[in-house]
């Protein structure tokens, strides 16, 4: 058997694969929300009361919980920035 006429090219090679803009952006839109979802979690951002009223009430009987983001009552803002 010629082994020599099985060639695999390495996983870096460049192919010429186009990706579709709109596919590309949608890869870039989920790839952002893993990193920012990985980012406050590790940080334990700290959810402002509004919000985290609002999850609790709509969120909450699926299954959500605030978790390590509720924060200390210094922490707390009443509404969103900006408010």
């Amino acid at each position: 058997m010629n082994h020599s006429a099985i060639r695999c090219a390495p996983p870096s090679r460049p192919t010429s694969v186009r990706v579709s803009p709109r596919k590309r952006t949608l890869l870039g839109v989920v790839a952002l929300g893993g990193f920012m979802n990985r980012y406050n979690d590790s940080l334990a951002t700290v959810t402002d009361a509004e919000s985290a009223d609002w999850a609790a009430l709509h969120l909450g009987p699926l299954g959500w919980d605030i978790g390590r983001h509720v924060g200390a009552d210094h922490e707390q803002r009443t509404g969103p920035p900006g408010s």
